[in-house]
């Protein structure tokens, strides 16, 4: 049976192949160039994001005290994250602070609020949330734990 973790980085997963799906289907050859489009991936991104990095924190089993598993500050479940070891590339590290503000403040629930945004291109976007994913799956030992649980 998955762990808490497990099923956090599964979801992760999931909402970041939701994105990649809406800019496999955007109206736009570019990807998300149409708002209707952007509002939709970049909700899903920040929820990928989250997922990932809380699912690195279960795995470290970080003191409910810090208030993490409530938390949309990205940045914030970012640094918790690096200080209990988890190493992201900078590219990585600086997409998670800029999307961070405009996650926490649910800007991709509201289109009047999303206007405001301006984040990296999509394909961008996709790349840099699933070397996060990655690095996350490694540190919780996901594919050790995946082999012993289907071997």
């Amino acid at each position: 049976m998955a762990s808490d973790e497990m099923d956090t980085i599964g979801y992760a997963i999931s909402f970041r192949l939701g994105a990649e799906t809406l800019v496999k289907h955007s109206s736009k050859d570019a990807g998300c160039a149409d708002i209707r489009d952007i509002i939709p991936f970049y909700a899903l991104t920040g929820f990928s994001i989250e997922n990932g990095l809380k699912a690195a924190l279960e795995f470290k089993k970080a003191s409910k005290g810090l208030k993490w598993s409530h938390s949309h500050d990205l940045s914030g479940l970012l640094r918790m994250c690096k200080d209990v070891g988890l190493i992201v590339a900078p590219e990585v590290n600086s997409f998670v602070d800029e999307l961070s503000p405009h996650h926490m403040e649910h800007h991709f629930r509201y289109p009047q609020k999303a206007g405001e945004v301006d984040l990296p291109k999509a394909a961008n976007a996709l790349a840099l949330v699933e070397s996060l994913l990655n690095d996350v799956f490694q540190f919780i030992e996901g594919p050790i734990r995946l082999l012993r649980e289907n071997g």
